[in-house]
């Protein structure tokens, strides 16, 4: 998604000729920080498990920690538990039977847990913590949420769909009007003459517009962000 694309869209709902470029850079950036919030970048990566070592760094863009798949002893794909687990694979005769089927989830859920680890992130300093401690190199596959980020030439966001053109649109303008009410909230009312200006209802409906227009990424990826991103 380009950010002349995005300028064209928010100039098409609003007149930005008192915005200047830079600032508006600004406002783009602060709009797709509220956008990371409900729809993130997802990435998939790994680490090795250093011994008697519990903590281990995320990388810098990291927003959320979403899955780790850790096993003490080492992938058990790749290993001979595999045998183990295939003990609980229901036979061909049984699978009419609902039963038997519960029951081998059950046991092969029960032959899992035996095999993984724990972990737990440790939020705003980008750790993820193990449980039990590592006593050996191990490959660790995690999948986290990290933040869109402008692309080598600060063209665009490469990763952002360009479907969310709109969305980004409206943040951008949910922001500037941000700056309008706050602005306004400090300006004074008064009354000269037949005239009365009072600019609390102006705020209160600017604070309505900012919603509304916010309201077009949570509709699209839920109501609930991910997390509250920096």
């Amino acid at each position: 998604m380009l950010l002349t694309d995005i300028k064209t869209a928010v100039e098409d709902r609003y007149s930005t000729a008192t915005v200047a470029t830079t600032k508006m850079n600004r406002f783009i950036a602060s709009a797709v920080r509220f956008y990371n919030r409900f729809n993130p970048k997802v990435v998939d990566s790994h680490f090795h498990t250093v011994a008697e070592t519990l903590t281990y760094a995320m990388p810098a863009d990291c927003i959320l920690v979403l899955e780790v798949f850790y096993f003490p002893g080492g992938d058990p794909l790749e290993g001979a538990e595999t045998v183990a687990l295939s003990l609980y694979d229901t036979p061909a005769e049984d699978r009419h039977m609902g039963s038997h089927q519960v029951i081998n989830d059950i046991n092969q859920e029960n032959a899992w847990r035996g095999l993984t680890g724990f972990w737990e992130e440790e939020h705003g300093q980008h750790l993820v913590r193990l449980s039990p401690e590592p006593t050996g190199d191990v490959e660790v596959k995690y999948r986290y949420a990290a933040g869109h980020a402008l692309n080598v030439g600060s063209t665009g966001y490469d990763t952002i769909p360009a479907e969310d053109l709109e969305i980004i649109a409206n943040l951008v303008l949910a922001e500037i009007l941000w700056q309008k009410m706050v602005e306004n909230s400090d300006r004074d009312d008064y009354t000269l003459g037949q005239m009365s200006v009072r600019r609390g209802r102006s705020v209160e409906n600017t604070r309505s517009v900012i919603e509304d227009l916010r309201n077009g990424v949570r509709n699209k990826y839920g109501n609930n962000a991910v997390v509250a991103a920096p």
